[in-house]
């Protein structure tokens, strides 16, 4: 076990194709969950499961039809496409935790599926219960009400478009940004990485707590497409504001013009409306309505 915490460690330093997965492998390693999962090009996915063969985890693969492959892939014709070249590959330490994911994604069980995960049971309900909402996950995750820890810090896995990043704790959708179980799976997952790999846990613990705008995708689901989700804001918030200096996207496309964030340096609610502001002078930059835009602020 020493061997493939240091094999799945190498990778996250090193930020190549098995960084993706190393974080939750990890988890599975460590026992703190007992099945994960990743989606992945053919030819990549057989180069991921080496790695998992190298680790000592178990694996199996499922190809998902056209209608599996969820909002990432705007048109029907771009789904049916990557069900012809793509993979989607669970891996566990144990056959039957492994045989539990897989029969659970072949029968469509999603309760099922998100228990074999070991996601939290508060999770899978709010899933089930907004997954006909239309708005994506990530989008409905943000507008949850309450306290928001940074260890629950999703968004960054849309920072490179169709595979996902390693800039995560938590795999799922949580709840709500102060869900008590996720929260407490997030820390110990943490301390294992600190453990195991701490410049990439000290990684972690810079860029989760940034706070980030967000846009709502103005079509969904079908003419949905990989843009305008949001940004990274280099800062913090301080009341009812987040100061900032310099920002990035979270995907290469995203310019968010309407925003004009560098022309600020302030994002603050005002009544509707989140406004851009400079803080040197007090000027309005820019006025964006809160059904479309959500600024998330970790604590």
């Amino acid at each position: 076990m020493s061997a493939a915490r240091d094999l799945l460690a190498g990778e996250l330093l090193a930020g190549g194709e098995g960084a993706r997965i190393a974080v939750e492998a990890l988890a599975v390693l460590a026992g703190l969950k007992p099945l994960a999962r990743f989606t992945a090009g053919r030819d990549s996915a057989a180069r991921l499961c080496a790695l998992l063969d190298a680790c000592g985890l178990r694996h199996g693969q499922y190809v998902p039809p056209p209608d599996d492959w969820g909002y990432r892939h705007a048109t029907a014709a771009e789904r049916a496409a990557f069900s012809r070249s793509d993979a989607r590959v669970y891996y566990a330490r144990d056959a039957d935790a492994l045989e539990q994911g897989l029969d659970a994604q072949r029968r469509q069980d999603n309760v099922a599926l998100g228990r074999a995960l070991g996601y939290p049971a508060c999770c899978i309900a709010a899933n089930e219960y907004f997954g006909a909402a239309p708005m994506t996950d990530l989008l409905r995750v943000a507008r949850t009400p309450g306290g928001r820890d940074w260890r629950l810090n999703v968004f960054l896995t849309e920072m490179e478009v169709g595979r996902g990043s390693p800039y995560y704790l938590i795999s799922h959708f949580p709840c709500h940004l102060g869900c008590r179980a996720s929260i407490d799976y997030a820390a110990a997952l943490l301390d294992a990485l600190r453990d195991a790999v701490p410049a990439f846990a000290a990684q972690l613990e810079r860029l989760l707590p940034l706070p980030l705008l967000l846009r709502d995708e103005e079509e969904p689901p079908e003419a949905r497409r990989y843009g305008n989700f949001g940004a990274q804001l280099y800062g913090g918030g301080v009341g009812d504001a987040v100061f900032y200096q310099g920002w990035r996207p979270l995907r290469a496309s995203d310019r968010l013009p309407e925003a004009r964030l560098d022309q600020g340096d302030c994002i603050a609610w005002q009544q509707e409306d989140l406004c851009v502001l400079s803080a040197r002078d007090g000027r309005e930059v820019a006025r964006l309505p809160t059904e479309r835009w959500h600024l998330v602020a970790f604590q």
